[in-house]
C-alpha cells in the first residue's frame, strides 16, 4: 500500500476513535468550538502582523490539493482547514486553534515527495481534530485568551 494511502488510513482511524470518544479529550476538558474560533481570528491577526505568508497561487493550490485529500477522509469537522506556507527558512510547522496548518517555506523547499507533505500536513491535521491546542488552552484558562493568543504565537513561531 503505498504511504500517502497509510497516511490517509491512519487519520481515518485516528479520527473515528476521537470521534467515537475513545481518545481525545473528555467533554468539558477544552474551550468551545466558538472560543476556539475567537482565538484563531486573534493568532492569524499576529502571524499576518509578524511574519510574510507567501500567496503564490501554484503553491497555495499545491497545499491545498494535499491538505484536501487527507481532509477528505476525516469525519466532518467544526471548522474549514486552511493551509498556509509561511516565509521562513527554518524547518517548521505547526497547527493553530480552529484549523489553520503552517509550514515554513524552508521546511517545504525541503521536502523530497508530497508524501512527505502529507506525513507533515498529516500530523498537524490530527492535532487538530483531537483538540490538542483546545485542551491546552483550557488547562491554562486563568490567562486572558488575548494573552494566551500572544503567548502561544511567541511559543509556535520561535518569537
Amino acid at each position: 500500500m503505498p504511504i500517502y494511502k497509510k497516511l490517509i488510513n491512519i487519520v481515518t482511524l485516528m479520527a473515528f476513535l476521537l470521534g467515537t470518544g475513545l481518545i481525545g479529550a473528555p467533554k468539558g476538558w477544552c474551550i468551545t468550538i466558538q472560543e476556539e474560533r475567537e482565538l484563531a481570528k486573534e493568532f492569524m491577526s499576529v502571524v499576518k502582523a509578524k511574519y510574510a505568508l507567501i500567496d503564490d497561487p501554484v503553491i497555495i493550490d499545491y497545499l491545498n490539493k494535499v491538505g484536501n485529500r487527507i481532509m477528505a477522509a476525516v469525519p466532518p469537522q467544526p471548522f474549514k482547514y486552511e493551509f498556509h506556507v509561511i516565509h521562513e527558512d527554518v524547518y517548521n510547522a505547526f497547527a493553530t486553534p480552529a484549523g489553520h496548518i503552517f509550514i515554513n517555506s524552508g521546511l517545504f523547499a525541503a521536502l523530497a515527495s508530497e508524501e512527505e507533505l502529507a506525513g507533515i500536513i498529516g500530523h498537524e491535521i490530527a492535532h487538530v481534530v483531537c483538540r490538542h491546542i483546545s485542551q491546552r488552552i483550557e488547562s491554562s484558562k486563568k490567562i486572558g485568551i488575548a494573552t494566551l493568543a500572544g503567548m502561544a504565537a511567541g511559543v509556535l513561531l520561535g518569537a
